[in-house]
């Protein structure tokens, strides 16, 4: 396994998806400088500043609040050794009932991008591959969200930040009021040790009291000691407006095999066959809750003879063993999948 390079994904899916949806080039491959590009906006400034006005982002994050909206998230990075990549999150969602659906697309360097199309509805995931959908099980909204990974969305960085009045512009037919963030206001995304620079920008609806437009540029370290730059920019647009989810009127038998998310910040350290070996700066106890908490939302069920070293966990079809095992300050973590 390549180092971590600031997001965790659910293999499972993304492995599935990969193989049986067939990932293929979607347009232009950018260059390395591309990936880092600027974030320009373009707006229009209708106001001067008011310097002392200032804004909790945590105020203005809070989409429940909609009926329904439109979300990309597009996270680019690059690490000193000269690896980038990017991942985007296109969200369309419906709140009252609430409905998800989400196309993701992963690339990484010149490598054919990883595309992934899924569904929530009724508290269930829908996978998209080739031959059509599969229902992945019961499945929490946080749950869902999650196997995106961590370090991705500006209110993991900016969730208790507070940011200063720039001006009012005017983003695309929306009057906004821009703020600006300054490092201090930022924190650290899990499965970071620190931020060496940040500064950011949001743009927020005063109508709707939601953020449309926001631009983080970061430098962070990761728990390796790698130094990664990080651009990341949200956008939010077709607020209130009609939108329909269904769930897929075609469903394959196949029902695919959640492979077994990945702890932040753990690294490979040898595998054969359908076992797996890791290791990270956690304790065997820490660990053990990773998976107990992470498992069961992707479908997995806990079996009898857990104990505190050693997880059982089945899926139809399969069975998954987790063996944890201190070694100083990391634990040498074993993963065995059993297919039935």
């Amino acid at each position: 396994m390549a180092k971590r390079w600031g997001i965790v994904l659910s293999l499972g899916l993304l492995i599935a998806a990969c193989i049986l949806a067939g990932c293929g080039p979607g347009g232009a491959t950018p260059t390395p400088a591309q990936a880092l590009r600027s974030t320009t906006v373009p707006t229009k400034p209708v106001e001067q500043v008011t310097p002392d006005a200032e804004v909790s982002f945590a105020a203005v994050a809070d989409f429940s609040r909609l009926s329904s909206y439109r979300r990309v998230d597009t996270y680019r990075w690059k690490r000193d050794d000269g690896a980038y990549g990017v991942l985007e999150v296109t969200r369309e969602v419906v709140n009252q009932p609430k409905a998800m659906h989400v196309l993701v697309r992963i690339q990484e360097g010149q490598a054919a991008p990883t595309l992934i199309e899924q569904l929530l509805i009724g508290g269930k995931l829908f996978v998209k591959y080739a031959d059509g959908w599969a229902e992945m099980g019961e499945q929490a909204d946080e749950g869902f969200l999650a196997q995106f990974g961590t370090g991705i969305l500006p209110e993991e960085y900016l969730a208790e930040g507070k940011g200063q009045f720039v001006v009012k512009e005017i983003v695309e037919t929306y009057g906004t009021r821009h703020y600006r963030f300054e490092k201090e206001a930022f924190k650290p995304a899990q499965g970071q040790k620190e931020l060496v620079e940040a500064t950011g920008d949001i743009w927020v609806s005063p109508e709707h009291n939601v953020y449309l437009l926001a631009a983080l540029r970061l430098v962070a370290v990761d728990e390796e000691g790698a130094r990664i730059t990080i651009d990341l920019r949200s956008s939010v647009s077709q607020i209130n407006q009609p939108l329909e989810l269904k769930a897929p009127e075609k469903i394959i038998t196949a029902r695919p095999i959640p492979l077994i998310p990945i702890m932040p910040g753990a690294t490979e350290a040898g595998a054969e066959g359908t076992t797996s070996r890791y290791t990270v700066k956690a304790s065997p106890a820490e660990v053990a809750q990773f998976f107990r908490e992470q498992m069961p939302k992707i479908g997995w069920q806990e079996s009898e003879g857990s104990t505190a070293d050693t997880l059982r966990f089945q899926f139809p079809g399969a069975r998954c063993v987790i063996t944890l095992k201190a070694q100083g300050a990391e634990t040498l973590i074993t993963v065995e999948l059993i297919y039935e």
